[in-house]
This record gives structure tokens, sequence and C-alpha cells, in this order.
């Protein structure tokens, strides 16, 4: 079996973890519920993500909610209040999140959860949240497998070719907020630390080709880009001759523009 890693999600997707999380839910939404030709929408649209489908005698929206640490229930019940207000039709709202809900100290449910619960009732609405065991269920469902394919991502495939950066790779930088501690990124990228220190330490004639390798999906475009990016800027500032054995101009070719 398969399990999403969500570090290795924002890895993958760190220009945007939100905005790629709700487009992951989105095509998960569609498929569910046979919206083959997508979902119309409004720019930042209020309360739910796209407008309501209607579906099996049911009139449905969702939201995407990515959190870095726990469910932020203000945030999950000022969604539902503004999809209540917006959308007086909708009949069920399907919540995804890549987060559970953190047990209260009796080990039950905690009572944000509850008063969302009420408060959903209270005005007629369904409410099916798609957490983190829903994603580990999908996963190896052969059903989502073209969407799934894309967004999953697994560390011992990420890494195989890097053996001795894994410990770089999961290094992560914690930050203080009001007292909690949350997860912000990885510290280092593992491609550009690989190249730095073979720059470094490696004489021009003994540089070795190198090849990174991997089932597709797993994002190894998007290192390449961020490494060929990474050292065009450096080799254009005037201490890289100093700091650096050799400089040299970088190139990068999309081999998919050139076939034929």
């Amino acid at each position: 079996m398969v399990k999403p890693d969500w570090k290795l999600f924002e890895t993958k997707f760190s220009e945007n973890p939100q905005k790629n999380f709700e487009w992951f839910c989105y095509l998960l939404f569609c498929k569910e519920f046979n919206q083959s030709y997508g979902i119309p929408r409004l720019y930042n649209q209020p309360g739910i993500e796209t407008f309501p489908v209607e579906y099996d005698n049911e009139v449905i929206g969702w939201q995407a909610k990515y959190f870095s640490s726990k469910i932020n229930k203000d945030d999950v019940l000022d969604s539902v209040k503004k999809a209540i207000e917006k959308y007086p039709k909708i009949t069920k709202l399907i919540l995804f999140s890549n987060q559970e809900w953190h047990p209260n100290k009796d080990g039950n449910y905690p009572r944000g959860r509850q008063e969302i619960l009420e408060f959903c009732n209270s005005h007629n609405l369904k409410i099916e949240e798609r957490f983190t065991s829903y994603f580990e269920k999908i996963a190896s469902d052969n059903n989502y497998y073209d969407i799934t394919s894309f967004f999953k991502v697994i560390k011992s495939q990420c890494i195989q070719d890097l053996p001795h950066y894994k410990d770089l790779y999961e290094k992560k930088i914690y930050i203080k907020k009001e007292d909690n501690e949350i997860f912000s990124k990885h510290s280092v990228n593992p491609l550009i630390d690989f190249f730095e220190e073979k720059l470094l330490s490696t004489k021009f004639e003994e540089m070795p080709n190198f090849f990174l390798k991997g089932v597709a999906g797993i994002g190894k475009s998007l290192e390449m880009k961020k490494t060929y990016n990474t050292y065009l800027e450096k080799f254009s500032e005037i201490t890289a001759f100093k700091k650096y054995r050799y400089v040299f101009i970088p190139f990068f070719l999309d081999l998919k523009y050139f076939q034929k």
C-alpha cells in the first residue's frame, strides 16, 4: 500500500501547496461526481472552491483546506457559514483536508468539530470529511490512479539516486508562532546541494555525467528547473569566480519540444 507523504507534497509543489492541493481535490471531486467537463468557478469563490453541482438529488459543494499542522476550526467554520449564506440551496458540503482532527483530553473528537456539525445540522447541511484516511484509501485505488499517480510522492523513489543526501533532504525548519512549533519548509534542495558539493570539490576534467531517474510525476523536471535557475543566478554573480573552481553557463533543454 502506498500512502501520500504530505511533506514531499510540499516539496514537489513548494511554490504553493494550498493551490496545488485544491487542484488535486478538484480533480477528485470532478471524478467522483461525474463532472467530465469541469465546474465553473469565480476568482476567490466565497465559501466553496467552485459553484455547487447537482448530483443524485443533492446540491453539492466542496472545500479544500491544506494545513501545515492541525485543522483550524475557525477557518473551516467560516467557510461553512459563507457557503450557506452564498448558496442557500446547497445540501451537502465535501470537506477535504490533509490533516485529521486532534483528539481532546478524553481521546474523542474536539469540541470545535462538534460546533461545526451542530451549525451544519441547524442549517440542514450535510458535511462529509475527506481527511488523511480518505487520501490513504484512494492512493491505492486503481479507479483514481490517473489522478493520484501525478500527485502522490514516494520518498524512496524521490531520493533513490541521491542516497547520501537523505538526511539533508529530510531536514526541516521549524518556526515559532504564538508559542506553537509549526512545520515550514525543507531547509535544502537535495539536487542543488549535490551539485554544490561536486562543483566545490571536483576538478573539471574529473566531473562525471549525472542522471536523475524515477517514475513519472515525482517532480524530476521541477527539481532540475530549480537547480538550473539557482546556478544561472549563482554563476552570474561576480563572486562566482572566487567561490568555485570553475564557472560554466547552464543550459536547460526540455527534450519533449524536440520530439517529432
